[in-house]
């Protein structure tokens, strides 16, 4: 349909511009003869306008044909898409799979991957055989290899289809096309890559050609931490597998923005199990001295505030954070001592009410009310008798932000104060 719009329009177009052209050669003739009837070249050009006229009139009643044509078509094709929605729910719940004419397999494959987006578990494992016996994901695997993996946009299609179906037979597709220069192909490759993943009862050995392709699109990315964000959601779709996901990603020599996004997706998803391999990636880092890049290591606490429980590494490794020489370390270390036990958070984030930055200094104040009596109590304390005025400031700051009635505790306040106090 877009290519016979462009091909009408251009042919509208080089007719008004041919006669123009025509026209004004001929009148620049006329002209230029001694004697010459301007009346008769007057009429030529009224002439030579009207056709133009004419002819912009034919472009815009083809343009809104085709644009009606167009939207008609799509009206159509929604209408199909909904009704294979409805057939393909039925056969989800249990229902028998229904046959698919070919020229219904495009449209049946719209419907079912929409509903594939929002069923997993058992439905999704019904509803995958369902479209594999009657032909709609092999219909899908031609169309995305007979088009190079997204260099057409019905290839392009196809592979989000199967993207969002999860088709293990789409992995090599997947894999291919991960590192493709359009955003669109490259997306739903990664995202089926990593859907096929969680769809697995193991993650071996599918898992190492995910980790592979989630590598080798960072790699080919113009900003690799332009789709870190996309890097983490699609790495969130992995469910039972994000552990082990994230201690391969983690284990291994991945570019930065991949282990920081690998992080992220901990943080999405707040499993305990993914939370236990970042704990022991840190606490592995500390041990052997590695050194992590800010983004990464901020990445790891921000994760563990998410999970909101740290274990002794991970206390150990935050506490440690609460010195880095990056702001936002400290920042995601303040919030990351909330789930630490008090003996080890409070002492650090008193310090932490002292520190040069603004931000560092309301993150740990933040973190004291989130901390129970203790911490609202060590707050109320702060405002009167810290050493430093901005921490006493931001500490007076957060206790007026809050209710008169939560800032009272009959629990005396810990002494933190160093010598200096």
């Amino acid at each position: 349909m877009r290519r016979a719009k462009l091909i009408v329009i251009f042919v509208l177009i080089l007719a008004a511009s041919t006669t123009v052209a025509i026209t004004m050669g001929a009148l620049l003739l006329r002209y230029g003869t001694t004697g010459a009837d301007q009346s008769v070249s007057w009429r030529s050009l009224v002439v030579a306008m009207t056709g133009v006229g004419a002819a912009f009139g034919l472009m815009t009643i083809a343009h809104l044909s085709l644009f009606a044509a167009r939207q008609l078509g799509a009206e159509r094709t929604s209408k199909r898409t909904e009704a294979w929605l409805r057939t393909w729910s039925a056969v989800a719940a249990g229902g028998e799979p229904p046959a698919v004419a070919k020229g219904e397999l495009v449209a049946a494959s719209e419907g079912a991957s929409l509903l594939m987006q929002e069923i997993e578990g058992r439905e999704a494992v019904r509803l995958r055989a369902a479209l594999d016996s009657a032909g709609v994901t092999g219909n899908d695997l031609r169309i995305a290899a007979a088009g190079g993996t997204g260099s057409t946009a019905g290839a392009s299609a196809a592979l989000e289809r199967l993207a969002w179906a999860a088709v293990p037979a789409a992995m090599p597709l997947f894999r291919k096309a991960a590192t493709s220069p359009e955003p669109r192909v490259a997306q739903a490759a990664l995202l089926g890559a990593c859907r096929v993943l969680g769809a697995q009862s193991v993650p071996e050995p599918l898992g190492r050609d995910v980790v592979a392709a989630i590598v080798a699109h960072a790699a080919s990315a113009r900003e690799p931490y332009g789709s870190r964000a996309f890097l983490a959601a699609a790495m969130a779709t992995t469910g039972r597998h994000q552990a082990w996901l994230a201690a391969t990603l983690l284990g291994r020599q991945a570019p930065e923005a991949v282990r920081a996004a690998t992080l992220d997706a901990v943080g999405i998803t707040r499993t305990s199990e993914a939370g236990a391999v970042v704990s022991q990636w840190l606490g592995s880092n500390r041990g052997s001295r590695r050194a992590v890049e800010a983004e990464v290591l901020s990445a790891a606490l921000k994760a563990l505030a998410r999970l909101g429980h740290l274990d002794e590494a991970a206390e150990e490794a935050a506490v440690e954070a609460t010195r880095h020489e990056h702001t936002g370390v400290r920042v995601q270390a303040a919030h990351a001592l909330v789930g630490a036990t008090p003996e080890r958070a409070l002492p650090a984030l008193w310090e932490l009410l002292a520190d040069k930055a603004f931000d560092v200094r309301l993150a740990a104040a933040t973190a004291l009310t989130a901390c129970g009596s203790t911490g609202e109590a060590l707050l109320k304390r702060c405002a009167t008798s810290h050493r430093d005025p901005f921490a006493m400031d931001i500490a007076s700051l957060m206790r007026s932000r809050r209710a008169p009635a939560a800032l009272e505790t009959s629990k005396p306040a810990a002494t933190y104060a160093s010598s200096g106090d």
